[in-house]
């Protein structure tokens, strides 16, 4: 599963405040990194903002595999796109075409691979990814003193009864009884 994070700056304001122009490119990426498009693209117009400048667009596109989403600032001429896909895909043709689309003269990209433990590769048998360790689940309710395996009763307490005092940390809240 592949994850590509793309900031524009220095874009051209007119096209980031186009709907129309936004709708389109939403529709287009799937198609070309061979996604296919599961429903239409949603687009609003956010202006319920504290700061007038903030308004914009934001829109996401589902497809199969994945989905396409962005985030338009025309005041700061600026785009944040998201790119997700159970399926492998050029990002570097992406970025390329996103750049190009909004004439953007900086930008910023992080691809994530991620759920690198999942069954799910190519093929519905596929074993899962290797290079990573399997790390047997925990329960959330652990103490964090080092070496310690005691619970400590919840999940918003830190340390069990024993390690609490050294901590200086205070007894759990009781809740109160109606």
């Amino acid at each position: 599963m592949q994850h590509l994070l793309l900031d524009l700056y220095e874009c051209n304001s007119q096209k980031l405040a186009d709907a129309g122009y936004l709708h389109r490119f939403l529709s287009e990426v799937p198609h070309l990194i061979h996604m296919q498009q599961v429903g239409p693209v949603h687009l609003d117009h956010i202006t319920d903002v504290s700061d007038p400048r903030d308004a914009g667009h934001s829109g996401l596109v589902m497809s199969a595999s994945s989905h396409v989403s962005l985030h338009a600032w025309p005041p700061y001429r600026m785009i944040n796109i998201d790119v997700f896909s159970c399926e492998p895909f050029d990002a570097a043709a992406v970025v390329a075409f996103a750049s190009a689309a909004f004439e953007a003269a900086d930008n910023e990209d992080q691809i994530i691979v991620r759920a690198t433990r999942s069954p799910r590769s190519g093929s519905p048998d596929a074993p899962a990814s290797t290079g990573h360790q399997r790390r047997p689940s925990q329960p959330l309710d652990r103490c964090l003193y080092n070496g310690c395996h005691n619970h400590t009763g919840s999940v918003t307490i830190p340390y069990c009864e024993e390690h609490r005092a050294a901590h200086r940390q205070p007894p759990p809240l009781q809740h109160l009884a109606s």
